[in-house]
This record gives C-alpha cells, structure tokens and sequence, in this order.
C-alpha cells in the first residue's frame, strides 16, 4: 500500500531592509542575512537571525549556514533540520541561500 506525501510549496524573498522571507507552503518565516567571516574557498558563511517571535518574548533564534556557491549544494547549517536530513536535501535555511545565489540576488 503506497502512502501519499504532502508536497511543500517553498519561496524566498530579498526584503528591501536586508531581510529575507522564506515560505513554506503559506507560513511566512523572516530573517535578518547577514555574510559572515568563515569563506573558505568557495564555501560562503551566513548568517540568519529569525525576527522576534512575540509568543517567546526575548528569544533570539539564530542559524549560521554554509554553501558551496561554487557547485551551489549545500555544506551546512546549525539548524535541527540540517542535522536531520541535510545529506538528503538543504533545510531551509540552505535552500534559501541557494535560491538567491542562483537568482543573483547575493554574492
């Protein structure tokens, strides 16, 4: 008996302040991008800090992600869904870096 799986519709959007949205189908997620200072060769160092969270006052959620922009994979992220299944697919975190690289949007 074969089960069915629920397709996620994914997007990122540049915001005009230096933030990014991601959505995952129809829950928005904004980040603050930022480019850190771990380059090593071709691999690119961000920085995603989520915006506040009003239901967890105080709390400040921050991811740092790596890619190859080279060969536009992803290498890593500290975020629990990277650690999961990030040799399977990028988290998202990941895939938005690598969607914006490949739209032109970072360098």
């Amino acid at each position: 008996m074969a089960t069915a799986t629920a397709t996620r519709t994914r997007s990122v959007k540049m915001l005009a302040d230096g933030a990014v949205r991601i959505t995952i189908s129809g829950r928005e997620t904004s980040y603050w991008l930022d480019r850190c200072e771990g380059d090593y060769g071709d691999y690119r160092c961000y920085r995603l800090t989520k915006h506040s969270d009003d239901s967890l006052p105080g709390k400040v959620t921050v991811y740092y992600c790596q890619v190859d922009a080279n060969n536009l994979r992803a290498v890593s992220c500290e975020c629990p869904a990277h650690a999961y299944r990030g040799h399977r697919e990028p988290c998202k975190h990941c895939g938005a870096i690598l969607a914006l690289l490949r739209a032109g949007k970072l360098s």
